[in-house]
């Protein structure tokens, strides 16, 4: 699953599923998806948060593309939240905005052909809040070293970029949560 997350056009074969009927021969529609965009894996509020990806269900070869509708199916935490029906050879974008707690979210994609082929995707969608406060009063005149206190606040480790006069002169990785 790494290979096809660096590069999901490359190693898209990767995620081809075919399904043979037993004692038939026949073979049924294979399923493919390109999965174009994913859900992060931290996000903050008022960010959007999507899945799209790309659906086909064909015979032969891609030219012989499948008249059975699919579908998606969302659950959050466990639940059915959404279900889309498919035509083979569309692209598709779901947001998953709405469905994102303050914690962290299970979101499960399950992509089928009605023809037998399955696939899911779950993702883990964990909201931090990040925020920087402080004391310091930005109307007084400093000479020399200037005294800057401030808490930052999220609960994730996060990197602070203090800016004066549009010259970043300090950085630091920090994993404190409240606390200066």
């Amino acid at each position: 699953m790494k290979k096809y997350n660096s590069n999901a056009e490359e190693y898209e074969d990767l995620v081809v599923s075919q399904v043979q009927l037993p004692n038939t021969g026949a073979t049924q529609a294979t399923m493919k998806n390109t999965i174009l965009a994913t859900p992060s894996e931290y996000t903050t509020a008022g960010s959007a948060e999507t899945f799209k990806f790309k659906y086909l269900s064909y015979y032969e070869s891609e030219e012989d593309l499948s008249q059975v509708s699919g579908s998606c199916t969302v659950y959050v935490a466990g639940t059915q939240r959404d279900r889309i029906t498919l035509r083979s050879g569309n692209t598709y974008t779901i947001d998953v905005t709405k469905y994102i707690g303050e914690d962290v979210t299970e979101i499960r994609f399950t992509i089928d052909n009605a023809e037998g082929s399955s696939r899911s995707y779950v993702y883990e969608v964990t909201m931090v809040n990040l925020m920087v406060s402080s004391s310091f009063d930005s109307v007084t005149a400093y000479n020399g070293v200037i005294p800057f206190v401030y808490t930052p606040i999220g609960n994730v480790k996060k990197t602070v970029h203090i800016i004066l006069d549009g010259k970043e002169i300090h950085q630091e990785e920090t994993e404190a949560n409240n606390r200066q």
